[in-house]
């Protein structure tokens, strides 16, 4: 015999990854997002600017939209600021600058608990 059982909703629940966006996103855009938890080693060294400067950014980063037109980055901020300084070096020599892969969170905005979680997890993964 067969029992049914209903799932109680929750504000707290986790948010939904058939939200998440793909979007190509100018480097000048992004900022820090203050759930970001990298604590330590949060500028990126020159082996990951040379190689962003050279092949651009490969793996998206995670953002959320901030309501003055900037998007939080709270998984892959060093990756992002080695864009913003290989772009500054492209246009101080006239090449085009190049654009950054991004997955946007519009379900996290105002789910400061859930951003800081998904960015733990990111950071705990990578100190392996």
């Amino acid at each position: 015999m067969a029992t049914a059982v209903s799932t109680p909703t929750s504000t707290t629940a986790a948010p939904e990854e058939g939200i998440t966006q793909v979007a190509v996103l100018d480097a000048a855009l992004l900022v820090r997002d203050e759930c970001n938890a990298r604590e330590h080693d949060t500028e990126p060294d020159e082996k990951l600017i040379t190689s962003v400067k050279e092949i651009g950014v490969e793996e998206p980063i995670s953002v959320r939209p901030r309501p003055d037109g900037t998007y939080g980055v709270f998984k892959g901020w060093r990756r992002a600021q080695a864009a913003q300084v290989a772009n500054a070096a492209a246009d101080a020599e006239g090449r085009p600058v190049r654009t950054v892969k991004a997955y946007v969170r519009e379900d996290l905005v105002g789910r400061d608990g859930w951003t800081r979680f998904l960015s733990l997890v990111e950071n705990d993964h990578r100190e392996a």
